[in-house]
């Protein structure tokens, strides 16, 4: 898993060490956004009901591209709606787009960010990871829970 620091929404130090043992979904994404975030979000909501008992040996982790609008406050109520075992993460600017860089992704913010209205481009996909902090997977947007759960038993099953 790429190094990377941030910041939890309970203000604490989140970095790679924190996701260590466990499958993890990473997306990058805000709670401004109209579509892609509120929709892959709820799927990984799902995919956590549809896992049970095993749950517990995956984590989501959301991290804004929007530090300017998604305060701790605003992300932890935000990613609260869709299940309480995805954890969100902020920073500066500067430390997200580092930590984006780190994962291989880009985002870029669309219109005057002084306007209430900008967007920011981001990518629409999740990353998937193994419990040893392999990279195992692109999960795109769209796909659904069945898919991503299937995926991740197809993965463990591997030696």
């Amino acid at each position: 898993m790429p190094a990377f620091r941030l910041q939890s929404v309970d203000n604490e130090l989140l970095t790679e060490a924190d996701l260590a043992g466990r499958w993890a979904v990473v997306f990058f994404g805000y709670t401004f956004c109209p579509d892609v975030c509120p929709l892959s979000l709820a799927m990984l909501g799902e995919v956590f009901e549809r896992l049970g008992d095993e749950a517990d040996r995956l984590q989501g982790l959301f991290v804004t591209v929007d530090p300017g609008r998604d305060s701790p406050e605003v992300l932890k109520a935000y990613v609260g709606h869709f299940d309480s075992r995805i954890v969100a993460a902020t920073g500066s600017e500067a430390q997200v787009r580092a930590a984006a860089e780190a994962f291989g992704l880009q985002f870029s913010v669309q219109g005057d960010r002084a306007s209430p209205n900008y967007t920011v481009d981001h990518p629409a996909v999740m990353l998937l990871f193994s419990p040893q902090g392999e990279f195992v997977s692109l999960i795109p947007h769209g796909a659904t829970a069945t898919e991503v759960v299937a995926l991740l038993a197809r993965y463990r099953a591997r030696p």
